[in-house]
């Protein structure tokens, strides 16, 4: 016929630190090939990966004859490039505790950008009613921990706190200030935090061949988001919408 002899070029695989493609691993712990704890494309993709951050991790790593390795931080690193000027901003507890902030004579209002970036995106507005003269809400259990009597706490875009008592599963405080000066002027951390309103959250988050669910709560305007949207739950990290009130972590 003519044809030239074809030119055969052998490669190796492409390994990532830590994720296992072993077929026969695999069937033992009847875990699918589209699972986001795998680094198969299809559990890449459901993860919240990008196809881009895959196509440069190929690109720096070249073809070769021999394997290749990568750890998951760096392809983490180029997704997170694509991935954080897209994805929006919300709040989110995890292990939600209350916080009673006492003396409230008058509303409290946040105005919350929806990314710090693009302005033109908007915000929204989360009002807070006294009753009784006092303001409950939620804080993750990490940030309770932190605490202890006689803190400044920054709740973020809304008010400065600082802790009077704390009891087993409780903070009571009071206003302290409001502006945020005074909070970076004693080294105040800056928290998130969630109204008595908010949603019920379920994170499913890959470790290794492990999958550890944080349990918590996000502000109302999560229930917005839609099916399979990437946004950023602030302080804890990307995550991947993938029905009501459940997420898959992506990466910090």
């Amino acid at each position: 016929m003519g044809w030239e002899q074809p030119e055969a070029i052998h490669f190796g695989r492409l390994k990532i630190v830590g994720m296992t493609l072993s077929k026969t691993r695999l069937k033992s712990l009847g875990i699918r090939w589209d699972d986001a704890r795998l680094p198969t494309l299809a559990g890449l993709r459901n993860r919240g990966i990008q196809p881009e951050a895959i196509w440069n991790i190929m690109l720096q790593v070249g073809v070769k004859p021999t394997d290749a390795t990568i750890t998951s931080d760096n392809l983490f690193a180029e997704n997170r490039k694509l991935i954080e000027p897209r994805a929006n901003r919300y709040m989110a507890v995890i292990d939600p505790v209350k916080v009673i902030i006492e003396g409230v004579t008058g509303e409290l209002t946040a105005k919350l950008p929806m990314h710090p970036s693009y302005p033109e995106r908007g915000h929204r507005i989360i009002t807070l009613k006294p009753s009784n003269n006092r303001i409950e809400l939620f804080i993750g259990r990490s940030d309770f921990e932190k605490a202890s009597r006689g803190s400044m706490i920054r709740l973020m875009e809304l008010i400065n706190i600082e802790v009077t008592e704390k009891l087993d599963n409780a903070l009571i405080t009071y206003i302290h200030s409001k502006d945020l000066e005074s909070a970076k002027k004693v080294n105040a951390p800056i928290i998130q935090w969630v109204p008595l309103d908010g949603v019920s959250i379920s994170v499913e988050r890959p470790e290794g061949m492990k999958l550890i669910t944080d349990k918590g709560l996000a502000e109302p305007a999560v229930e917005q988001v839609g099916n399979g949207e990437i946004i950023q739950f602030m302080r804890y990290g990307f995550v991947k919408k993938t029905s009501n009130g459940n997420f898959i972590y992506v990466h910090d």
